[in-house]
């Protein structure tokens, strides 16, 4: 994880992906009819909470989800998104989980996408061909392709052809056709699926399809925000190595002295040695080894270090699967909020708004309420207002960040007390167009992209 992160912390000193600039809109085929979205994602993780992918989807707006053909124009929409975007090296080594209806699989944009990074979660419908059907699939699968089914479609005539071609299976574990005797059949005689469980939404979910005893053993994909979904924590208190970080944390808000900052990062022995092995790094190492704790301030300096303890925090455990997936939301939606601003905010309004994506997952991560966590921190008044109250200059940005993400916004309903804002508001109000959303999301996805290895 430290060489992965180097690129971030010292921008100046280590060469950094160039993710596209926000603002300028790729092509006009980012609106079909006159009809507004930004894209939706979605976390993918593996049974270890690991991240291996996303959903991606779109964000309508009221008028297309209104329209009685909005399945087919969603459809359009989508691929002309992904047109525009480079998903190889967005993706990495993960994957995208796409919804297609199987009308379009001789689009030709599909042919334009990363085969090996795709996983097309088809949607079966009457009228089409078999045969035309089978061969396209074939031919995409054998370039590495991946094809999922919801069990929802397992009586339908083409769920028999296209059974051989199939990676996953889909289900949904609120739905009961998922436990009917007749899915169960069906799953059973698919020896070389996984299963893939969607819409989970807590903790609670995650464990009961993980250790299900109908189909536990086969579910390795899980879908949904589950591992940000907040719950009536009980009182705890934090992990001494993280009360330790944000002590020093507070120490360098609050201008403290190096003398000072160093005794408190010699408490912590472990802390110390991760510090000393980052200064000690190729990327920074320059003549004799660093080996104390003054000298380490001296060559990180107080800013680096604050951004490389923000970065430790969510890391304590060193590379736990949920917290390292933590990390990777935490990382994504900062930068998000940050870059949405446009080059004429301030670069006070830009760190805030940096700030404000971090934290606004410290509570998940130190499983304890938003208002105690960021009562550890000294923050400015802005970004704690935009974390607690849901209000002041940053919030409507979190806000946006969030709906890209496909959050409920529990919490952060509009002024008329609705559960889901609407895009087109939310969109007026900070003066922003979709393709403007939609480039930020991506270039902050490409961003985090460049910090891995």
């Amino acid at each position: 994880m430290l060489q992965r992160l180097l690129a971030w912390l010292f921008p100046a000193r280590q060469p950094q992906a160039t993710p596209p600039p926000c603002g300028t809109p790729a092509s006009d085929a980012l609106s079909v009819d006159g009809e507004k979205s930004v894209i939706r994602r979605e976390p993918v993780l593996d049974r270890q909470q690991h991240l291996i992918g996303y959903e991606l989807g779109l964000r309508q707006g009221k008028g297309l989800q209104q329209r009685e053909s909005s399945r087919n124009l969603r459809d359009k929409m989508l691929l002309s998104h992904l047109q525009m975007l480079d998903l190889g090296r967005l993706l990495g080594n993960r994957s995208a989980f796409i919804h297609l209806d199987v009308r379009h699989i001789s689009d030709p944009v599909l042919a334009s996408l990363p085969a090996r990074q795709m996983v097309l979660l088809l949607e079966l419908s009457d009228g089409v061909l078999a045969e035309p059907l089978f061969e396209i699939v074939s031919a995409y699968r054998s370039l590495g392709m991946r094809f999922g089914l919801s069990i929802r479609q397992h009586r339908h005539p083409l769920a028999t052809l296209l059974q051989p071609l199939l990676s996953y299976v889909l289900l949904e574990p609120d739905d009961p056709l998922t436990w009917s005797s007749s899915a169960a059949d069906w799953i059973g005689s698919l020896n070389h699926v996984q299963l893939l469980a969607r819409h989970i939404d807590s903790e609670e979910a995650f464990l009961s399809a993980h250790r299900s005893l109908l189909y536990g053993g086969k579910v390795e994909l899980f879908h949904g925000n589950f591992i940000t979904q907040r719950h009536p924590w009980p009182s705890h208190p934090v992990e001494p190595g993280r009360m330790q970080i944000i002590e020093l944390m507070n120490q360098l808000h609050n201008e403290a002295d190096n003398e000072q900052v160093a005794n408190t990062l010699k408490q912590d022995s472990v802390l110390l040695y991760r510090i000393l092995r980052l200064v000690n790094s190729p990327a920074l190492r320059s003549g004799q080894p660093i080996s104390s704790a003054e000298d380490a301030l001296m060559v990180l300096g107080r800013e680096q270090l604050f951004r490389w303890l923000t970065v430790l925090l969510f890391q304590l455990d060193g590379e736990a699967a949920r917290d390292l997936s933590l990390l990777d939301m935490a990382l994504i939606r900062a930068r998000f909020m940050e870059t949405l601003g446009g080059p004429n905010q301030t670069p006070q309004d830009a760190n805030q708004r940096f700030l404000v994506g971090l934290f606004s997952l410290l509570d998940v991560l130190l499983q304890t309420p938003l208002v105690r966590a960021l009562g550890l921190l000294q923050l400015p008044e802005s970004v704690s207002q935009a974390l607690l109250q849901q209000s002041g200059p940053h919030a409507a940005y979190l806000q946006l960040a969030q709906m890209c993400e496909g959050d409920e916004l529990e919490g952060l309903a509009d002024a008329a007390g609705s559960n889901q804002p609407e895009l087109e508001p939310l969109l007026q109000q900070l003066r922003l167009q979709p393709h403007q959303v939609d480039t930020c999301h991506l270039s902050a996805l490409l961003w985090a992209e460049s910090l891995r290895p």
